[in-house]
């Protein structure tokens, strides 16, 4: 009888923390923009070995990759381990992983917040290395794109030049349709500010990344090396970023629809709910970007359901919807939950006092049901 009743206690407190998400304020600003001014890129963690002292060339070039992250364009952080002294059991793991390294050995870790256990990229300490990892061409012009404002789809392709073709044209054919489509919120006095200096506008870029490119084997290795059958696949991926770099899980292959593309953009075009970060799908690809050109604002911590999983939610349920025309190719709606209705200025205090008053009554009757029960059994 006291794991029922610990069962139903539980059940009321997870209502009253439902209640409390509906009473959350919300906000019109779309989801690319909010998350371009207020979610910071989470670090990468760099960690060098090496075995004894660093000569003085090895000492340039790891302060070059320190200065880095420090000056706050990339989003890395360094900490350097001697073999030759006392190592943490998690290093040395982490070292023994490593196949025929040489130290000085740099490894990239992806951001701790993402909960990604696999590296994202290992390599000597020099300086080829170290340009190539702060920075590359295509992540360059990425990192330009989303600082004006734009959302970037990523083409990675398979290797077959005239099955990347077709999907390249299908992807920009479908992103020119939805720039003139899509309709960003309509603004409220109540929603926070945005830069003013950057325009306001949906402009979707296509970016096209080949497996086989030397100068982009870094990034090639941040966007596969999280999942295992991410590295195995041959396919093209699609692959949404937005934000300051925030990338999302791809659609792959046959998922690279239109419809599939149409509702991940209405996503990232729609209100943004002020969502917390960390709920959000996808991690933080490495980029050097000097991301204080924008107007600072800290992200609202509102407690709020995760709205999306990746591009796959979106083709998940393909095969229940009814054939379109094969002019038109389409996959299944969107699955992920609609925005909750936006709660501004005095609804909010007012809504909250509901939410603890409710939460406050159900604690308090549980509590005299269960005292009266177990003083029942004590007579």
């Amino acid at each position: 009888m006291f794991m029922l009743n610990l069962r139903f206690f539980r059940h009321g407190l997870l209502a009253v923390a439902a209640l409390w998400t509906v009473a959350a304020p919300a906000c019109d600003v779309p989801v690319f923009r909010y998350a371009l001014e207020r979610w910071e890129a989470d670090p990468y963690e760099v960690i060098v070995f090496h075995r004894g002292p660093l000569t003085g060339e090895q000492e340039v070039v790891l302060d070059s990759l320190e200065k880095g992250g420090t000056d706050g364009r990339a989003n890395l952080e360094v900490t350097k381990v001697n073999l030759s002294g006392e190592v943490s059991p998690s290093a040395r793991k982490l070292w023994n992983a490593q196949a025929n390294p040489s130290p000085p050995w740099m490894v990239v870790k992806y951001p701790r917040k993402a909960g990604i256990e696999r590296p994202a990229w290992a390599g000597p300490l020099n300086a080829e290395t170290v340009r190539d990892l702060l920075a590359s061409p295509v992540r360059r012009d990425i990192a330009q794109k989303l600082l004006n404002g734009e959302v970037v789809w990523l083409l990675l392709g398979s290797g077959d030049k005239h099955r990347d073709e077709r999907t390249g044209q299908l992807v920009e054919a479908e992103l020119r349709k939805l720039e003139q489509t899509l309709v960003l919120p309509e603004r409220s006095p109540q929603d926070p500010p945005v830069n003013p200096d950057l325009p306001l506008k949906i402009a979707f870029s296509t970016v096209r990344v080949s497996r086989s490119n030397a100068a982009e084997r870094v990034l090639v290795n941040l966007l596969l090396n999280w999942n295992t059958n991410l590295m195995a696949a041959t396919e093209t991926m699609l692959f949404p970023i937005f934000g300051r770099g925030r990338v999302v899980p791809p659609a792959v292959g046959r998922e690279i629809r239109a419809e599939a593309m149409r509702d991940m953009g209405e996503f990232l075009t729609g209100p943004c709910s002020c969502e917390i970060k960390e709920l959000n799908p996808g991690y933080d690809l490495l980029l050097t970007a000097n991301w204080g050109s924008l107007s600072g604002y800290q992200e609202v911590m509102v407690p709020e359901p995760p709205p999306l999983v990746g591009m796959s939610q979106f083709v998940s349920a393909a095969t229940n919807r009814p054939a379109a025309s094969p002019a038109q190719p389409t996959v299944a709606p969107a699955s992920a939950n609609p925005p909750p209705a936006a709660v501004r200025g005095g609804h909010l205090v007012r809504n909250v006092a509901i939410v603890f008053g409710i939460g406050f009554v159900f604690v308090a009757v549980t509590t005299l049901v269960l005292r009266a029960r177990v003083n029942r059994g004590l007579r």
